[in-house]
């Protein structure tokens, strides 16, 4: 029964709608089927969100401070793509959109999205791909007839605007000090090359 109900066309829109509560209300076995599927592919999702240490970041109107999972895999720093800035056209990588407050483009195409894993203000929050956050929406928020969301909306903006642009400094400061590494490591063997040049003339 499931396998038919994978293969039928609004399975998709199903997931995206349906919220757990919704779901175990159902008598349907193939919908019960559905549930236990979305859960487990969540739960693979949020180990790749707990892989690393999570890093914290305060913004500076409120001083509200979150641990942030990030992750490097969503993105290419380096992707160029346009956004509207007071009405105008900007053209930029990923690392510029995020300089001017912007989430990153991702590899869905879609700007990445930053999740509250416990939905309130204070929680801790996962870099998301777009796909994924849509995908496993009735997995991962709480059901809003159960539970209202706790986040603060106008704060979470402000906040989410600053993290992106420090995650665009930590980016440019990343790529200056591997730049910087790779110039001391030339010179370094330039040196040894020309002294031992140095030598061998010297004792001919």
């Amino acid at each position: 029964a499931l396998i038919k109900f994978l293969a039928r066309k609004d399975f998709a829109q199903f997931a995206s709608k349906k919220n757990l509560a919704e779901l175990a209300a159902q008598g349907d076995p193939a919908k019960h089927a559905a549930k236990k599927e979305l859960t487990k592919l969540a739960a693979k999702e949020k180990k790749l969100w707990l892989k690393k240490k999570p890093t914290k970041f305060t913004d500076s109107k409120f001083g509200q401070t979150n641990k942030v999972y990030q992750r490097n895999d969503l993105f290419d720093p380096n992707r160029v793509s346009d956004w509207l800035e007071n009405k105008k056209e900007i053209w930029g990588t990923n690392i510029e959109r995020m300089e001017a407050g912007r989430a990153p483009i991702g590899f869905d195409g879609k700007p990445v999205e930053l999740h509250h894993l416990n939905q309130t203000h204070e929680g801790s929050i996962a870099e998301i791909s777009s796909k994924d956050h849509n995908k496993y929406n009735s997995v991962i928020h709480v059901p809003s007839k159960t539970h209202q969301s706790l986040i603060e909306r106008s704060k979470f903006d402000r906040w989410r605007e600053e993290y992106w642009k420090e995650r665009a400094k930590r980016y440019r400061e990343q790529k200056n000090s591997n730049l910087g590494g790779i110039i001391n490591m030339k010179w370094g063997i330039i040196g040894i090359d020309f002294g031992k040049w140095g030598q061998v003339q010297g004792q001919k």
